[in-house]
């Protein structure tokens, strides 16, 4: 019978890997220096990843279902499409705030030759809410009836740019402004 793996060695494997892509780039991932960095052996690392490809996709899929459990969160079950959108906006943002580093990786994979085709099919499913809730928009007549997907870009692309300001130091985001971007979101978006 297999043994089940560690989760804190899990942990460490996956901060150690987020830690030295965003230092050194893809290109600079080595199996060996994740080993160093979580303070494990080399061969212990391969145990709980067959290689780097499988270590890199795995490391995105834990970070996408983290961000989506925290960004569709409950509260907006069953409320007015407006306060759910909005919610699950200021959810995005915030948590892009709050986790820069695993956005800076995101964006890094999607532009790299890891991602995969049942990584991208995982990704969609995990992002079902927000379409849904755009479609109900549409049935609503509240929603513009573009394509979903080019709804779903303006938002997100829209939250990505102001967390990069914010961070370098180009805009201090406070409630005020965030309430600002939301309500250009939702302008440009809306019927």
């Amino acid at each position: 019978m297999p043994r089940s793996k560690d989760q804190q060695k899990t942990k460490a494997i996956f901060d150690a890997t987020l830690s030295i892509i965003l230092r050194e780039g893809f290109s600079g991932l080595r199996m060996s220096e994740v080993a160093r960095k979580a303070g494990l052996a080399t061969g212990t690392v391969y145990i709980y990843f067959e290689n780097k490809t499988e270590l890199i996709n795995q490391l995105y899929l834990v970070i996408k279902r983290r961000s989506t459990t925290r960004i569709f969160d409950e509260s907006i079950v069953g409320q007015p499409f407006l306060v759910s959108l909005e919610k699950i906006w200021h959810n995005y943002l915030e948590y892009n705030l709050l986790k820069p580093e695993e956005g800076a990786f995101v964006e890094q994979y999607y532009r790299s030759p890891f991602l995969r085709k049942e990584v991208i099919e995982e990704t969609d499913r995990l992002l079902l809410p927000i379409f849904d809730l755009l479609e109900r928009g549409k049935k609503e007549r509240l929603v513009s009836s573009a394509p979903t997907e080019l709804l779903v870009s303006q938002l997100i692309g829209s939250i990505n740019e102001l967390v990069k300001w914010h961070l370098n130091g180009r805009i201090q985001l406070d409630k005020t402004m965030k309430d600002q971007a939301f309500q250009m979101a939702w302008n440009s978006i809306k019927r």
